[in-house]
């Protein structure tokens, strides 16, 4: 699965995933042959649920999923808390 985003998981159903490994700018997501489907779970981007393979997966074969998504951007804010009076004192 060609990506740039990381964090995914992955569901297939009753033939479950066989094992994912991350790699630079793509997922490589094993499935057993036969799979139909695949459920995609990120925690800031959502799920796409059961995603229907448009062709089926033969043994042996290796497929190139290309997933676009949203970008998860992190931002940190500073706070900063002003008093009246000087000498009062914020627990």
């Amino acid at each position: 699965m060609v990506t740039t985003e990381t964090g995914f998981k992955f569901e297939a159903g009753t033939l479950g995933i066989v094992k994912t490994g991350q790699k630079i700018s793509e997922i490589w997501v094993y499935v057993p042959y036969g799979s139909r489907k695949i459920t995609i779970k990120h925690p800031q981007l959502g799920i796409l649920r059961n995603y229907v393979y448009p062709e089926a997966i033969k043994k042996a074969t290796v497929y190139e999923m290309v997933l676009t998504t949203g970008k998860v951007v992190t931002t940190v804010e500073n706070v900063e808390i002003n008093h009246i009076p000087t000498a009062a004192k914020i627990p």
